[in-house]
């Protein structure tokens, strides 16, 4: 009991005080920065029906998630990925699968972390939706809006990733024995031999060298292009052309952008997320050991709930970065708070006085 006392169940943590001021603050920053970019809020529920999302759920967000049963015996799944949450809303409302819609959401999710993971705090993120724009144009429009939220943060050290579950698709085409789910865990352990051992169940020893080399490639987008035009014949043999195409235009418009350097190109970024079909990417900064916010399109997820509408968006772990973001507009003004002293009817006036010119007025008076 005593040590109950002292911890409290994961996902149900409290933000106090100065700290909870700059998370505040934070949101507030970014909440702006959507509504510049004609995104507006929505809220997804706390819970819903578990079956819902199951097919949906990879197996490590079923190991992680929490369920628990309503009154009429049906199994609930607590809000463990706000994306999923918000595609069933989406697909009950949306009518028109031709309309665009931009959606931001800041809210809690509800997941397993083990105690000793470092990098635990994941249970709060904000993030936006770009729903009805298909194809390069709203890719850019996603992976540029985080690359903004980020560069705003003064986040140190900061590069997107962008690789392609796309690209993972088309290349799995080529294969008959491979596990798509196996496959993603090689490819997320980095282990060159393993991945390259398992490629070999398939396919010639050179061949398998070499798609691992590619699967594991990463690099500015100059050594991408690079790479692309040294490997041209093995990526039409893959069947892996217009893909690689894709990201190249991507690269292209980030460079005319001056952005480029902001980003990385990572086609080990495949993620275990089933509901993604195009690019994907994360965000990773200095000091953190892994991904900061991730997100990627997945045309046919709010399909699974309604009319089918492609989509891409984006979420970052706010609570997870807060630490990192050291700009002096985040920290409570506790310092500069202006003390009076006086009887209350006095102290109220003079207060009043002092907080419509700008400052933080505070009420001493007598005990």
């Amino acid at each position: 009991m005593k040590e109950k006392l002292l911890k409290t169940p994961q996902g149900s943590e409290s933000i106090f005080l100065e700290e909870a001021y700059k998370h505040e603050k934070i949101i507030e920053t970014i909440n702006n920065l959507y509504t510049n970019w004609g995104y507006l809020p929505v809220k997804t529920p706390v819970f819903d029906y578990y079956e819902t999302y199951e097919k949906l759920l990879s197996d490590t967000s079923k190991k992680n998630c929490f369920r628990l049963m309503d009154r009429n015996g049906d199994l609930l799944l607590l809000r463990n990925d706000i994306t999923l949450f918000l595609a069933r809303q989406l697909g009950r409302i949306l009518k028109n699968s031709n309309e665009t819609i931009r959606v931001h959401y800041s809210d809690s999710i509800l997941r397993h972390q083990s105690e000793i993971d470092i990098s635990s705090n994941e249970f709060f993120q904000t993030g936006a939706e770009l729903v009805g724009k298909p194809g390069l144009y709203g890719d850019l429009e996603a992976i540029t809006l985080l690359n903004t939220i980020l560069t705003d943060l003064k986040l140190p050290d900061t590069k997107i990733h962008i690789g392609s579950r796309a690209l993972l698709d088309s290349l799995l085409k080529n294969f008959k024995n491979i596990d798509s789910s196996t496959l993603i865990e090689l490819i997320d352990s980095r282990d060159i031999k393993k991945l390259e051992n398992y490629l070999l169940l398939d396919n010639s020893n050179k061949i398998a060298t070499d798609i691992t080399n590619l699967l594991l490639f990463i690099g500015t987008f100059n050594e991408f292009s690079a790479y692309k035009k040294e490997n041209r014949e093995l990526i039409e043999k893959l069947g892996l052309t217009n893909d690689f195409k894709h990201l190249e235009e991507i690269g292209e418009n980030l460079k005319g952008l001056g952005l480029i350097d902001d980003f990385r190109f990572d086609l080990s970024e495949v993620t275990n997320k089933s509901y993604y079909t195009g690019i994907v990417f994360k965000a990773y900064t200095k000091g953190i050991d892994s991904a900061i916010a991730s997100g990627g399109r997945y045309d046919n997820l709010i399909s699974t709930f309604g009319k089918s509408i492609p989509s891409v968006g984006f979420s970052i772990l706010l609570r997870k970065i807060e630490g990192k973001i050291l700009d002096e507009k985040f920290i409570a003004p506790t310092k500069n708070y202006i003390n009076i002293n006086n009887n209350y009817i006095t102290a109220y006036n003079e207060a009043k006085k002092t907080r419509e010119s700008g400052s933080v007025a505070v009420l001493k008076g007598d005990k």
